[in-house]
């Protein structure tokens, strides 16, 4: 197999046969013309998007090939486009953004690259992000409600998903469920010390043996609440964003996407342990209402266990509502 051509087009390559020793033969001249290269499919489904504090870039790579995606940034600190973010890997859905931008107009370029050293044409597009800011966890506390599920005896409570810490141990935990206790859903509530309109959060499961398994969320629904103090309700699941249920309304369903690259959940590859590891990022519906309280619904796990665990979670918003 020879790969790496730049282009579809006729190329004459020269074959020899080599012995032990060293012996060539007389060279043979094969005209080729190869397929359009995955670079540049990849590139002619290259998209660029405002997104929040920044600009997403989306492709599709149905070849599964190992590509880059580099993104560029016109930067009045160089007066010159320079190298932003870089995304490598062989995914068929190719999903990432850079953040840290303010909402003022962006020149932002990209272009697709290979393990050959192959570049594509550059898209340009002038992006203007959309605003948010990180909300501050230390004004987030917990707001038990008598539906919520109890926690595992220990240091388990609802305060360590925004403590910072993303790791196996150091996690939001249920008691182990039976009987109709064990019925789906599984909420925690929690207060965020502002109101907001949210924009998105980022969600790491628990990693190690509840890496895509076990207790670690796949299917959960996001709700709020702009009382001051919201009452309690079990939650009913698998409801439409918007439906409203007593003082909450779902902002959004959410589920954790399967390993990246096409494996199954039990056999993910390094490179997927390192997609979960990250964590995962999920937009909040633009038409959202603002809340004060969130309470997240686990409407399943990975392993359908009768306890569930979430590692870390952080939301981002515009905390300026009135």
């Amino acid at each position: 197999v020879v790969e790496g051509f730049a282009k579809s087009k006729d190329y004459e390559v020269l074959l020899t046969v080599v012995s032990r020793a060293g012996v060539e033969s007389d060279p043979v001249a094969v005209t080729i013309h190869p397929d359009i290269p995955p670079y540049e499919l990849v590139r002619q489904t290259l998209d660029l998007n405002p997104d929040f504090s920044g600009v997403s870039a989306t492709a599709t790579n149905v070849l599964k090939k190992n590509i880059g995606v580099v993104m560029l940034y016109n930067d009045p600190n160089y007066g010159k486009y320079v190298i932003r973010e870089q995304c490598f890997n062989n995914f068929e859905s190719i999903a990432y953004s850079t953040r840290g931008l303010d909402t003022l107009p962006k020149q932002i370029g990209a272009y697709i690259t290979d393990a050959f050293g192959n570049i594509s044409d550059t898209l340009f597009e002038t992006i203007e992000p959309l605003y948010e800011v990180a909300l501050d966890r230390n004004k987030f506390f917990a707001y038990g409600l008598g539906s919520d599920k109890p926690t595992y005896p220990g240091p388990y409570t609802v305060t360590r998903i925004w403590n910072g810490v993303a790791s196996f141990a150091d996690v939001w935990h249920t008691d182990i469920l039976s009987g109709a206790a064990a019925a789906y859903p599984y909420t925690l509530t929690f207060g965020i010390g502002v109101k907001a309109k949210l924009s998105r959060f980022h969600f790491w499961g628990r990693n190690d043996r509840a890496t895509w398994a076990g207790e670690s969320p796949r299917i959960f629904a996001i709700w709020g609440s702009a009382k001051d103090a919201p009452a309690d309700i079990s939650l009913p699941k698998g409801v439409l964003e918007g439906t409203v249920a007593g003082d909450w309304v779902n902002l959004g369903n959410y589920v954790v996407p399967n390993p990246p690259s096409g494996n199954s959940p039990s056999a993910p590859t390094d490179a997927d342990r390192a997609v979960w590891n990250a964590g995962f990022d999920f937009n909040i519906p633009i038409a959202a209402p603002e809340v004060k309280f969130i309470r997240i619904s686990i409407e399943s796990t990975w392993g359908n266990n009768t306890y569930a665990a979430i590692s870390e979670m952080q939301f981002f918003g515009d905390p300026r509502a009135k």
